[in-house]
């Protein structure tokens, strides 16, 4: 359906992949009100009403991004198997590098890049930026005035260029994440105008703009021998045909068949014309 919508020129590529990427925004809104209260209020994080909000919107930043995303790939692999492992083996890197299963002071640099790039590395550090600029993290813990929060950040590595993350940084992940989602979006619609996918078949092969002009030729043969099929049809005769009409402007009816015979031939077109 996409395909024939996108010949016929109805609408661009991104608005489609844009409103579709919108129509699962009410189903993640729901889920982060679920699933962020009660990891929030369960957890124990700041009673605060502006950090929760801070906190829910971030989480759904992080699902929106992700579904944007992740239909990179659902754009160019067309067997599914192969594109769950390819998603698969995207989000495990997501995770390795986010900050959460290896610190950020302990990546290696020539790996730093990855971290720098990750969406869940981005949440990651704005929720813990979120909790410990809070106020009741603005507690004096060491002699030089570090407070509780900012000591807590630098024992995990949460530092840029040695002092820990300014609150700043939350809205820093907010445009990364509109970066992203319009990376993603014109790399998926590029994707649906370069690549093409058979509509019938098991092999899950996809038509590419370079492919080889051998199969165009098989499929030009095929449409040339289904041409030549013999076609059958049926001859259709009538006898005696009237047709009147009421006239637009008077009560009159105009009678424009009277006793017409004749028949339809099988395979040709034939039409009924007037004086």
């Amino acid at each position: 359906m996409f395909y024939k919508e996108q010949d016929a020129n109805f609408y661009p590529t991104w608005t489609f992949v844009l409103a579709r990427a919108l129509a699962v925004v009410p189903a993640s809104l729901q889920d982060t009100l679920i699933y962020g209260s009660i990891v929030y209020w369960f957890s124990g994080y700041v009673p605060l009403a502006a950090n929760y909000f801070v906190y829910l919107l971030l989480l759904l930043l992080c699902a929106f991004t992700s579904n944007v995303m992740f239909s990179v790939f659902s754009a160019k692999i067309k067997d599914r198997p192969a594109a769950l492992a390819a998603m698969s083996v995207t989000v495990v890197i997501l995770i390795l590098f986010s900050g959460f299963t290896v610190q950020p002071n302990v990546i290696p640099p020539y790996y730093i890049w990855i971290y720098w790039i990750n969406l869940f590395a981005w949440i990651f550090r704005a929720v813990v930026i979120n909790e410990y600029r809070s106020p009741p993290y603005d507690q004096i813990a060491e002699l030089d005035g570090t407070t509780e929060g900012e000591a807590i950040m630098q024992r995990f590595g949460f530092t840029f260029q040695g002092e820990p993350y300014d609150y700043v940084w939350v809205w820093y992940t907010v445009l990364f994440c509109i970066g992203i989602c319009i990376f993603s979006i014109l790399m998926t619609a590029r994707a649906l105008e370069t690549t093409r996918f058979e509509s019938s078949g098991s092999s899950g092969a996809e038509v590419d703009e370079d492919e080889d002009s051998s199969q165009t030729s098989n499929n030009v043969m095929t449409h040339s021998q289904a041409a030549s099929l013999e076609i059958k049809g049926a001859t259709l005769t009538f006898q005696n045909i009237n047709y009147t009409v009421k006239a637009s402007t008077t009560n009159d009816e105009l009678h424009l068949l009277k006793d017409i015979s004749g028949y339809f031939s099988a395979g040709k077109l034939t039409a009924l014309m007037g004086r």
